[in-house]
C-alpha cells in the first residue's frame, strides 16, 4: 500500500549543534582529555542560567504492528465500556483522556503498571 519511510537521525549530533547555537555547552567537551574513566555526567549545560540537560531518546521502533494491535484492542475495550465514543478515525491524546486511560495507553510502551480495569470488557 504505502512504502514505509525509514529515517535515521543522529539525535546526539543534532542536539549538540542546537545546544551550541543556543549558547549552551556540551559537558563532555569540558572534561579533561584522556581520563582513566569517564564519569557519569549531564550532557549539556547553560551555566549562566544554572541549567543542566540530559539527552534521552528512543532507540527502537515503538509503533510496531504488535503495538498497534494492542492499542486497537484497548480502544475497543474502552468503547465497549462506554469510556470513549469514536465514529470513524480519531486521535487519542494522552493529555485529553482520563488519567487511568492515559496510563493504560502509556503502559503499552513504557514499563508502567496499568490499572487492570482499563483492559476489562463488560
Amino acid at each position: 500500500m504505502f512504502a514505509r519511510l525509514q529515517m535515521s537521525i543522529d539525535t546526539e549530533e543534532l542536539m549538540n549543534e542546537a545546544i551550541s547555537k543556543a549558547g549552551g555547552q556540551i559537558v563532555a567537551s569540558l572534561l579533561p582529555p584522556n581520563l582513566a574513566y569517564t564519569p557519569e555526567n549531564a550532557d549539556y549545560g547553560f551555566p549562566e542560567r544554572n541549567v543542566i540537560l540530559e539527552l534521552k531518546s528512543l532507540q527502537k521502533e515503538l509503533f510496531t504492528p504488535a503495538y498497534r494491535e494492542k492499542l486497537r484492542e484497548l480502544a475497543f475495550a474502552w468503547r465497549k465500556q462506554g469510556l470513549i465514543h469514536v465514529f470513524g478515525t480519531a486521535v487519542l491524546e494522552l493529555k485529553k483522556i482520563a488519567a487511568d486511560l492515559s496510563t493504560a495507553m502509556a503502559s503499552l510502551t513504557y514499563k508502567i503498571p496499568p490499572d487492570p480495569r482499563c483492559f476489562e470488557s463488560k
